[in-house]
């Protein structure tokens, strides 16, 4: 009987990679000022200590002209991600606010803080666009508990960056593509992974790709990596070769999807080839 196919999930958006070779010795354009984070929004947060109880308060408030994955004027639907670093298990999660580049989300979380961790900690804030598709990083910011005063309640506007991670909530792929034109044959490399976040917080698991081949979006082939046992950052550099006539390149799409082994069944923890964030 034909299988059935696993469930597809929420994947990340497809970005070209800087790469170090490709910056000529003699070239007018420093590594520096490629690397330069753009300002992608900015994040107003209200802050207060209760000595009493040890917590902190993080208020949510608002956001203001937020730039989305396509870097336009279009209105997103956003959401905020609270870590308490450098322990990111102590985090928090605002609802989704739709169809806004300017959100206000006036949302509260309490963080336990000991008086005497203060001076370790920090608040990291990852902000998402959500689409049916994918949850995409569009800026990210950080305070610094050193840095603010919070013997009494503080609110503060916090500059939002693209630091060059966009879409890695869920990890990153590295794949590489060539086409031989006399022999009509395509190779497919995929050849790591890293980051990958897999269920219940697990820091490692048994990840294999499977590459498809979809001929006017009809899966026509469909082949596979080996699966790399208790990793979290696998390498692959396993090749996958197809045969493509030339005149079927302008319909040919590829449909790469990331899972886990788990005890009886496989876990789809990522998905679309022309999604995943390439590096």
């Amino acid at each position: 009987s034909a299988q059935s196919e696993e469930p597809e999930v929420i994947s990340t958006t497809l970005k070209r990679a800087v790469s170090c070779d490709s910056v000529c010795s003699d070239s007018s354009v420093a590594l520096g000022d490629l690397e330069e984070p753009n300002v992608t929004g900015y994040l107003c947060l209200g802050l207060e200590y209760d000595s009493e109880l040890s917590e902190l308060i993080v208020n949510v408030l608002e956001a203001k002209d937020l730039i989305g994955p396509t870097k336009d004027d279009n209105p997103i639907d956003s959401y905020v991600k609270v870590y308490l670093l450098p322990d990111k298990g102590s985090n928090a999660q605002t609802k989704l606010y739709r169809c806004s580049n300017s959100p206000s989300y006036k949302e509260r979380f309490l963080f336990s803080l000991h008086p005497r961790e203060q001076s370790q900690k920090s608040l990291c804030f990852h902000v998402y666009a959500m689409d049916h598709l994918s949850h995409t990083l569009v800026g990210e910011g950080e305070i610094r508990l050193t840095d603010v005063s919070l013997r009494q309640p503080v609110t503060t506007w916090v500059t939002l960056t693209d630091t060059g991670q966009r879409g890695t909530e869920f990890g990153e792929v590295m794949f590489s593509l060539s086409y031989l034109p006399t022999a009509e044959r395509l190779t497919v490399v995929v050849v790591k992974a890293r980051n990958l976040k897999f269920q219940n917080d697990k820091e490692a698991g048994d990840p294999f790709v499977k590459v498809y081949l979809l001929h006017h979006g009809k899966k026509v082939h469909k082949k596979k990596t080996s699966t790399k046992k208790s990793e979290r950052s696998p390498i692959f550099n396993e090749s996958m070769i197809f045969s493509v006539p030339a005149h079927t390149l302008q319909v040919i799409t590829f449909k790469c999807r990331l899972f886990t082994c788990l005890v009886n069944f496989r876990n789809n923890i990522s998905s679309d080839l022309n999604r995943v964030r390439h590096y």
